[in-house]
């Protein structure tokens, strides 16, 4: 798999909101507007969810001491088994009381594993889908290289050696395209009969 085209983009737009923005709320409203964006330019993928939610409450499970500098709410990002918290302290801005530095807090953001999880064949596409990390839309999923296959009506994607067919997600199943092929051509001899 590769990273998303779009990865660099995220990251100096993620960069320009820390260096600019010392509000949380205000900073929440533009991550938002970011990651809105990025959920667009991954789709299908299942979109982040981002929230704002007291830091105090995240005292034990994400910190242990904290400080009277700590901005009252923090802004929480997860997706799939991915989760980060950034706040505010004394110094600027901190994730999940680990990154201090803009750069490094921007190059976590931007590890997110979807991000870095582009698929490149029908292989690639039906683990992230199997993982649980793209959504199962009919017609709307990519095709790799390849023709087209001359019976596509239950194939939802294809490259140059596989195709992935069924009609639903708990069917899926990746076929190599000559197989495919010659499984059409027995359901047509078999409904001349």
């Amino acid at each position: 798999m590769k990273e998303h085209h779009y990865k660099n983009t995220f990251r100096d737009n993620i960069k320009n909101i820390l260096i600019t923005e010392k509000d949380v709320e205000k900073a929440f409203l533009a991550f938002q507007d970011e990651y809105h964006s990025l959920d667009k330019n991954l789709a299908p993928a299942f979109p982040f969810e981002l929230e704002l939610t007291e830091t105090e409450s995240l005292r034990y499970s994400v910190f242990y001491q904290g400080s009277v500098e700590m901005s009252e709410q923090t802004i929480v990002i997860t997706h799939k088994g991915y989760d980060a918290y950034l706040w505010t302290d004394i110094d600027g801005w901190n994730l999940d009381n680990e990154h201090t530095d803009v750069d490094e807090i921007v190059r976590q953001l931007s590890s997110a594993p979807i991000i870095n999880k582009v698929p490149e064949s029908v292989k690639e596409l039906k683990k992230l889908l199997d993982d649980g990390y793209w959504s199962f839309n009919n017609g709307q999923l990519p095709s790799f290289k390849g023709e087209r296959p001359e019976d596509d009506k239950e194939v939802f994607s294809w490259d140059s050696d596989f195709v992935l067919v069924g009609n639903k997600l708990d069917n899926l199943e990746i076929m190599k395209r000559n197989e495919w092929a010659k499984l059409c051509e027995r359901e047509q001899n078999w409904f001349r009969e």
